[in-house]
């Protein structure tokens, strides 16, 4: 079975298409200081 999200609104369509701030929004999900999650990305 596939999951699936529909999409409601423009800003929610935005931030699910900016590979970027997906990441940063994965990257903030764990425990991490200011200056490694820069040392990440």
């Amino acid at each position: 079975m596939q999951d699936m999200l529909y999409v409601e609104d423009l800003e929610q369509a935005a931030t699910l298409l900016k590979p970027q701030r997906l990441e940063i929004l994965k990257q903030l999900g764990e425990p991490r200081s200011c200056l490694e999650l820069a040392e990440i990305l």
